[in-house]
């Protein structure tokens, strides 16, 4: 098991590597937000500023790679859970987001849990699938992935 300390001094270091990079950058994004040591970003200032906001910000640390995934190659993007789509009127939608090597398979059924607790699980990815849907079009598509 890795050290207790890893997420915090993981999130403490990112946190001050990002604020400067945010501050010293020409063009900034219109959203950044980040989890532990995953960033997601709204940018609307084209490809080629992109591109140099990217290597802005590789060029802060030396062990620190940002990479990007974007909409303007892709339908859509996942982040987390969850995964982002630009439609053609750049509205933005999100619903859940499940890995192509996700099993499914959380809790075994014969396994000897108490029933009310199976069945917890269950409502949980439900309800967790319902919250990460921006419409009612991405609820039914996230909702159907609850096996």
């Amino acid at each position: 098991m890795g050290n207790q300390l890893a997420p915090p001094l993981a999130i403490v270091f990112m946190h001050t590597l990002e604020s400067k990079m945010l501050r010293s950058a020409t063009t900034k994004p219109d959203m950044y937000g980040r989890y532990i040591d995953d960033c997601v970003v709204a940018w609307t200032a084209g490809r080629k500023r992109l591109l140099e906001f990217v290597d802005h910000c590789n060029a802060q640390h030396p062990g620190i790679p940002f990479t990007y995934e974007s909409t303007m190659d892709e339908d859509s993007v996942p982040f987390m859970v969850t995964v982002f789509t630009v439609s053609n009127q750049r509205r933005i939608t999100y619903q859940l987001y499940q890995k192509p090597s996700d099993s499914g398979v959380n809790l075994h059924y014969d396994s000897a849990i108490p029933l009310t607790q199976k069945r917890a699980v269950a409502t949980e990815h439900y309800r967790r699938a319902i919250r990460l849907s921006a419409t009612a079009q991405d609820n039914n598509v996230s909702s159907s992935k609850i096996e």
